[in-house]
């Protein structure tokens, strides 16, 4: 019986700088509002019908487009997409657990009747509930937007990222750099379309390793010549990223080794290694793995100008270093910005090589990474191995080993040796403690005291809010 149109029009019209924030508000509460704003838009008249239809298709068509998706009367922030991992997304409902909301309340009325008016209050008090866990995720990932409004003021609004995930600043940062570049270096407007090097499906690993992989180890030698003759098999074409496989195991050192497309891990058991006066656990993990990668072997989407490319790689990583010493030095909010922004965008542009929605997609050159990575990382644990040292963990850029105090710095000269064949720099850490379910679950306590939780043993109010609540 009520028509508030014009109340709800001018609520989301009215002048001011601000944001409103929700929770899959982009492809939902925003597109409702924009069609009670704009109808033309649709060409139809507002009706409780026309709404209706409408919700309908956006909830249950997955081919449907949101028609005011970029074209919006207002300014909004869905907190979805800040907190998105790529598709690693959670409903409202999985958050509030999270957040241990005292209220967890799915949708009290069936959404396909009429609501009757004794139905008002009890649907007016769902929908509060969820506006309060939208405004306790805003609370608490305050910073994250407080980052991002940073960043854009520091790049003179020229990039739009406050209502970003991490992957979407990586793919703006990235974006800007590369276009100057490029622009300054032909003299021309540069437009990046999406979509990049398609790949076919299928890629075969010998023409990706590179030649200075070598293996001296009968069971190291025999597994490798088993590698090259390996495939990287498409087993899906997608929209916005292919779906390909490719996975080898091997049993090496009393260890049991996986690679795979995403990296190199150990199977590893329950286990808890303490340091002592003749033993200790020592952690080595490769620096910035990624762009390390593609700088240092030439590595580039074959669509891309390769020498901006790389160049622009470079000055990224220089930038974010010199900004991490300035934030150090002067402690200014806006070199810590900046040098947020940056690590954003050199640990996030890997991911963006596998997803068909941005400018950098190439299957080769992302496989090529990966798989050069892992097969550099088992070099290296087969030097570990061949001189005695124990190696009780590993995964992706990082090895764990339990060796002898003594033998530190025999350990150490067995490390640079392999840092200068693979251009990679190794970051130690010891370990007091070590303790661990399996590969993804453990708590380690550094030499200093500081405490890492990883997986299950992740304390409640430091653990992503996309992470399940199961333990």
């Amino acid at each position: 019986q009520i028509d508030d149109k014009k109340e709800i029009i001018d609520t989301f019209t009215r002048d001011g700088d601000f944001y409103f924030t929700g929770f899959n508000n982009y492809n939902y509460d925003d597109a409702l509002i924009n069609f009670i704003i704009n109808p033309e838009e649709l060409k139809k008249e507002v009706t409780v019908t026309t709404l209706y239809n409408m919700s309908k298709r956006l909830v249950e068509d997955k081919d449907y487009r949101n028609p005011y998706r970029y074209k919006s009367a207002f300014k909004s922030i869905d907190m979805l997409e800040v907190l998105r991992k790529g598709f690693n997304v959670k409903s409202l409902k999985s958050i509030a657990v999270n957040l241990e909301h005292d209220k967890i309340q799915d949708l009290p009325i069936d959404p396909h009747v009429d609501v009757t008016p004794e139905q008002f209050e009890l649907l007016k008090t769902y929908n509060i509930n969820d506006l309060n866990i939208t405004e306790k995720i805003v609370k608490r990932e305050i910073s994250k937007l407080e980052l991002r409004q940073t960043i854009e003021q520091l790049y003179d609004n020229q990039i739009s990222i406050i209502g970003d995930s991490d992957s979407g600043i990586a793919k703006k940062v990235l974006t800007k750099y590369y276009k100057d570049a490029l622009e300054a270096k032909t003299g021309k407007k540069v437009f990046l379309a999406k979509g990049g090097t398609d790949r076919g499906d299928l890629l075969l690993v010998k023409d990706l390793v590179y030649e200075r992989i070598k293996f001296q180890h009968p069971i190291l030698v025999s597994f490798f010549n088993q590698v090259l003759e390996g495939q990287i098999v498409r087993t899906e074409k997608g929209e916005f990223s292919d779906k390909y496989e490719w996975k080898e195991e091997i049993t090496f050192g009393n260890k049991e080794y996986t690679l795979g497309l995403g990296g190199i891990h150990t199977k590893d058991n329950p286990a808890v290694y303490r340091s002592d006066d003749k033993m200790m656990v020592l952690d080595v993990d490769v620096t910035s793995m990624y762009p390390t990668s593609f700088i240092k072997n030439d590595l580039c989407p074959e669509h891309l100008d390769k020498e901006v490319f790389l160049s622009v790689l470079s000055k990224l990583v220089d930038e974010r270093v010199e900004y991490k010493k300035l934030y150090k030095q002067t402690k200014q909010d806006k070199y810590n910005a900046l040098q947020s922004a940056l690590k954003i965008a050199v640990n996030t542009f890997y991911g963006l090589t596998n997803s068909k929605t941005g400018w950098l997609f190439d299957p080769k050159a992302s496989f090529t990474c990966t798989v050069n990575n892992q097969l550099l990382m088992l070099m290296l644990i087969e030097q570990f191995v061949k001189y005695g040292h124990k190696v009780i963990s590993a995964n992706t850029d990082g090895v764990t080993l339990f060796i002898e105090r003594a033998k530190l710095n025999d350990v150490r000269r067995i490390y640079e040796q392999w840092e200068e064949m693979s251009f990679f720099n190794l970051e130690e850490s010891i370990y007091n403690i070590y303790l661990r379910r399996d590969i993804n679950n453990y708590i380690a306590v550094y030499d200093n005291g500081e405490i890492k939780y990883k997986g299950a043993f992740e304390p409640q109010e430091v653990k992503d809010l996309l992470k399940g609540f199961k333990y």
